[in-house]
């Protein structure tokens, strides 16, 4: 819709023949009124003459036993999975929104329905990832009804799975990986042990926010220790960048982690002979990983960092939904 002026602000002279420069914008987003569609599906019923049976129409292939259809189903999912609403307030948001009545317990029957309904692209996500050349591996914890559980982010550069289980043991990660191939990227837990470390690449992120800690300490020596180990953490980061935007070869970055090795070395050793609790400690476990802090600059494919931050779901009820599960079971 355009509206033109008539006359100056002014002085109300006319502006008919006034020239015409690049109008002002204006823009109002507004939603239609929304209505749902219900298809109703009339099923016959006939009474045998023989034996009295009652037999009654079989609803279409593809219709759902229950009355939310496909959309509406996605739609309450996304409410309670994503965005974090309870099951009662997600069917009040439908009753006001869109007038349509639902009770709480439908809600939890549409989880369930769909949940099992990711059951199988699940599994075939899953296997994806396992056979992967290069796969990232991270766990947060999480509660169900006051209980402990873990929630694991599996992924590869094109799938990513979520897999809910009772324990962050070794035992329950070696069920979960499968075969032990391809090169691991995690963080330096106790679980991941039984993977060759060669084959690993322990997340810089998790590092750098270790240094970090160091650097805002108190303590003089620790606070210069993780100032040096940011300092050569930036240096050899920024070129993998560089690296991944063609500006530079693997080669000249396999150079540049082969000279600041050493020099990171040398700074987790003083660490460790501060004798500081909560930093000596940490520096001699990342000293025990060493053969997996540089993976990345010698296999192709291999990143610095894990996906965890990308991938990980926002609520323990999203995680099941993305596992295929429901909520009563455990992977």
């Amino acid at each position: 819709m355009r509206r033109d002026p008539r006359r100056c602000r002014r002085c109300a002279a006319s502006l008919e023949h006034a020239a015409s420069i690049e109008p002002l914008r204006h823009q109002v987003v507004e939603i239609p009124p929304i209505a749902p569609d219900v298809t109703e599906y009339v099923l016959g019923r006939r009474r045998c003459t023989h034996c009295g049976t009652l037999t009654t129409a079989r609803l279409p292939h593809g219709v759902p036993q229950g009355m939310c259809g496909s959309r509406l189903s996605a739609l309450l999912v996304l409410l309670t999975g994503v965005y974090h609403l309870s099951r009662r307030k997600a069917a009040a948001l439908l009753e006001d929104v869109l007038g349509i009545k639902l009770a709480v317990g439908s809600v939890s029957n549409v989880e369930r329905r769909m949940g099992a309904a990711l059951e199988q692209p699940h599994g075939q996500a899953l296997k994806r990832v396992r056979r992967a050349l290069v796969k990232h591996l991270d766990a947060t914890s999480w509660y169900r009804s006051g209980l402990p559980r873990s929630l694991w982010t599996f992924a590869s550069r094109l799938a990513t799975t979520f897999v809910i289980t009772t324990g962050a043991k070794a035992e329950s990660v070696r069920a979960l990986v499968g075969r032990a191939g391809g090169t691991l990227v995690s963080d330096r837990a106790s679980q991941f042990g039984f993977w060759a470390m060669e084959r690993r690449q322990i997340c810089w992120a998790h590092l750098i926010r270790r240094f970090t800690a160091f650097a805002e300490s108190r303590r003089t020596e620790v606070k210069q220790l993780g100032e040096s180990l940011l300092l050569l953490s930036q240096a050899h980061l920024s070129e993998w960048h560089r690296v991944k935007e063609g500006e530079l070869s693997r080669n000249q970055l396999k150079g540049l982690v082969a000279n600041l090795e050493p020099l990171l070395i040398g700074h987790l050793e003083r660490g460790v002979a501060l004798r500081q609790r909560g930093v000596s400690g940490a520096c001699a476990n990342i000293l025990a990983h060493r053969d997996a802090l540089f993976t990345y600059a010698s296999v192709p494919g291999v990143p610095a960092v894990c996906l965890r931050h990308m991938t990980k779901p926002r609520s323990s009820r999203s995680a099941w939904l993305l596992v295929g599960g429901t909520p009563g079971t455990e992977a």
